[in-house]
């Protein structure tokens, strides 16, 4: 209990620290006791952040953030439907949104809250990420809620969940966790639709696994990967350090660069419909999408 409230009060400290500043130095000119109310007020809503009381009220307070609109709920429905799929329990959770905040984000905020800022809602209306990419996003703010874990890589698929937090962690029902062993560590993971195979992108090569990451073989002739994709049951998509787009149509046997590099990749991926293959790439500058032997801003 004590290790639990430490990792959320670790969580919590920008706020709290900015919150603690301000109270403070207002505080500090006002009359005493308006100066004692307000450091009263505020360290009770930090408590009842930690305990989960009246934790929405809280999470307003702490975050400036707001529950969402009837408009913003239906355009991150789909994204939270497809982390339900995969056993990501978003029904007992609460989604609020920080008005302003541009970049892309997600994160929990005490036991039930996820808050996930304006960009992301905005990012997905404007179709800029797909429906797999943001629940990617709500699925980090939604795993790593309270503070207890921080993935910097995650990827779903048939309720299997496999995630990098400093350790890797899997989950075959997005409740239970096991931890397993992976060296070097990942940039990323990729799992294949039938979840049979993981793939690991590292600095010393991709990785693949086809036994749920108890043992890892290199992925001989791949590329030095930086991101990977699974666009269906044999094609595999990655994006080198350097932004070269590569694409394998045999489960990464063989690869064939697509297009020339785009940037410095930040996110990426696949959907293969019957011959067609889509592939989106976010850059450090843009957000790219494949068309027909290069790549260009999505129409």
């Amino acid at each position: 209990m004590v290790l639990t409230t430490m990792r959320k009060v670790l969580a919590y400290g920008p706020a709290v620290v900015v919150s603690t500043v301000l109270t403070f130095t207002v505080g500090a000119v006002l009359p005493a006791t308006l100066g004692l109310a307000m450091f009263v007020g505020g360290l009770a809503t930090l408590v009842a952040l930690l305990l989960g009381a009246d934790e929405a009220l809280a999470v307003r307070l702490l975050f400036r953030a707001r529950e969402l609109n009837a408009a913003e709920a239906a355009v991150l429905a789909p994204a939270v439907a497809l982390l339900c799929q995969h056993g990501v329990p978003m029904g007992a959770l609460r989604l609020q949104v920080q008005d302003g905040a541009v970049p892309i984000a997600a994160g929990g905020a005490g036991r039930r809250t996820v808050v996930v800022s304006a960009g992301l809602v905005a990012a997905v209306r404007d179709r800029q990420l797909l429906v797999d990419q943001a629940a990617a996003v709500l699925g980090h703010g939604a795993l790593s809620r309270a503070g207890l874990s921080d993935f910097h890589t995650m990827t779903a698929r048939n309720r299997v969940i496999a995630a990098y937090d400093g350790t890797l962690r899997i989950s075959q029902d997005g409740t239970t966790w096991r931890t397993a062993s992976i060296d070097p560590a990942p940039r990323d993971l990729a799992l294949s639709p039938d979840a049979a195979t993981l793939v690991a992108t590292t600095e010393k090569g991709p990785l693949v696994s086809t036994d749920l990451a108890l043992s890892w073989q290199p992925m001989a002739g791949a590329p030095l990967l930086l991101l990977a994709a699974w666009a269906d049951a044999t094609t595999l998509v990655g994006a080198t350090p350097t932004g070269q787009v590569t694409l394998s149509r045999d489960r990464g046997r063989s690869w064939t660069n697509v297009g020339k590099a785009v940037g410095q990749p930040q996110a990426l991926s696949a959907t293969a419909t019957g011959k067609k293959l889509e592939v989106l790439v976010v850059t450090d500058r843009a957000i790219l999408a494949s068309t027909g032997g290069g790549f260009g801003t999505p129409a």
